[in-house]
């Protein structure tokens, strides 16, 4: 490798230490606060845009061009293939309950389907639930339409989420409310 190339290298790639991100510069070295969790290595390897493992982002897609499993692609301006794939999250209720599942489908059709975990009196359980996703401006609701499975056989009440995404579309945060008016707060995260 050549002098020249090493330095470039140098300036380009970043060292997180501790909190800080360290900047190598032929001669000169700056530390600006890093983002995300502390002592996390963002990846961004491979990624065009999405998330980068500790609460960043790896970039966002030009205009026309959205981001489906961390590439930048054409697309129509279907805003359920923008949020297309796996999301986990929380509803910090008490108790709290996990979320792991997927979202799918076209705008006339955008569907998510969740494993909703937690705890209750009788221990451990979950729901697999079926919701209808629509978009209102910069607003997405979830709207839950079916119990499929009750890995507990408690009573479980449909959810509904409304909120809004992040820029990049990696992150959800909301406001739960299921049709006995249990209220909290929701997020959700692109995997």
């Amino acid at each position: 490798m050549t002098n020249e190339v090493a330095a470039v290298r140098r300036f380009i790639e970043p060292v997180l230490i501790g909190v800080f991100v360290v900047l190598f510069t032929p001669g000169v070295v700056s530390a600006a606060p890093a983002l995300g969790k502390p002592g996390c290595r963002p990846n961004c390897r491979g990624r065009i845009c999405g998330d980068d493992g500790c609460g960043g982002s790896c970039g966002a897609c030009a205009k026309n061009r959205y981001c489906v499993k961390n590439r930048c692609v054409k697309g129509s301006g279907d805003p359920c293939m923008r949020i297309a794939g796996r999301w986990t999250g929380v509803m910090r209720i008490t108790p709290v309950h996990r979320l792991d599942g997927r979202v799918s489908g076209t705008h006339k059709k955008c569907r998510a389907r969740l494993r909703v975990s937690f705890y209750s009196s009788g221990g451990r359980g979950w729901v697999l639930q079926d919701f209808v996703v629509t978009f209102h401006g910069g607003t997405v609701r979830f709207r839950g339409q079916r119990i499929v499975a009750n890995g507990s056989g408690a009573a479980y009440s449909l959810d509904t989420f409304t909120g809004r995404l992040n820029r990049s579309r990696t992150l959800f945060t909301g406001t739960l409310r299921d049709t006995r008016n249990v209220t909290g707060s929701v997020v959700l995260r692109r995997k």
